[in-house]
């Protein structure tokens, strides 16, 4: 029963992410258009045909018409499957990083220690989820949207949050919240966000490159995945983390200015994953 339990949470989850993933395709189309993401059919981007549902299904969709459309026959970018396929593969691997711990909240709801965990990687996916839109809407626009970078904060304070709501059931021997550790862990967290801003913004002074809203709101989205405990914790984690700052400040500098910069918000979250894979393999060894 456990094994199985195990097995239904990664493999739902990465499914859950490639769902996710096509939504995605949405928000990064729409937001730099100005257009609701929540409102309006999907269409076939050369003919206007409205998809039908069948249409929609992630990765399957795409495969089944072989990269066409059905409607006009005219290609289809095979980017939307991409992003589906690499939302699905971060929640994979969000998954396995907690499934001993998350994956009991689906037979055992309530206020307890798996809720914790299920509601930490919930949170974790959905920041992941902003980043991914965040980068590639630099990929194409060059601009960074002061939406994904709200919403990267807001499900990270809220992960911070959560182990002081939870600290009965992670700590019996705790009587509850105690608010100014809460303030204190909340205070860190925005203080390691702001050191990368900081570092970033001083790296692009002393090479004279531009440092503008939309680099700043890019820096925030994808800056806050490190922060939660996918990675990191082989030592002192504010080491790690400044080391991560100082590494992402000179490769954003670096690419500034250059036909590379487009890819700086994806460079970054790639490598954040083969970060959290390797910390993830090093718990399951140690």
């Amino acid at each position: 029963m456990e094994l199985f339990l195990w097995i239904y949470f990664i493999v739902v989850s990465g499914i859950f992410g490639v769902v996710i993933g096509s939504f995605l395709n949405v928000v990064i189309y729409r937001l730099p258009a100005g257009r609701t993401v929540v409102k309006g059919h999907s269409m076939c981007m050369t003919c206007g045909h409205n998809l039908a549902a069948k249409d929609l299904i992630p990765i399957i969709s795409w495969a089944s018409l072989k990269g066409k459309c059905r409607y006009c026959g005219a290609p289809i970018a095979s980017r939307y499957t991409k992003i589906e396929s690499f939302t699905g593969v971060c929640f994979l691997i969000a998954s396995v990083g907690v499934f001993k711990y998350a994956s009991p909240a689906i037979v055992n709801p309530g206020y307890n220690f798996y809720t914790f965990f299920m509601l930490y990687f919930i949170t974790y996916v959905l920041c992941i989820s902003s980043a991914v839109s965040a980068m590639m809407i630099y990929y194409d626009t060059g601009k960074g949207f002061t939406g994904t970078a709200i919403w990267s904060g807001i499900f990270c304070l809220l992960a911070y949050t959560l182990p002081h709501l939870f600290m009965k059931t992670i700590d019996p021997s705790n009587t509850g919240i105690n608010f100014v550790d809460l303030c204190k862990d909340l205070g860190f967290a925005v203080l390691r966000l702001a050191a990368v801003i900081v570092i970033t913004f001083v790296l692009f002074m002393i090479f004279r490159k531009p440092y503008s809203k939309n680099d700043l709101c890019l820096d925030l989205s994808v800056c806050v995945i490190p922060l939660y405990g996918f990675y990191f914790m082989f030592a002192n984690r504010w080491i790690e983390y400044g080391i991560f700052a100082a590494v992402y400040a000179v490769m954003r500098a670096f690419l500034k200015s250059g036909k590379y910069d487009k890819y700086a918000g994806i460079i970054t979250v790639c490598t954040l994953q083969l970060l959290s894979s390797a910390h993830i393999i090093y718990m399951y060894i140690k």
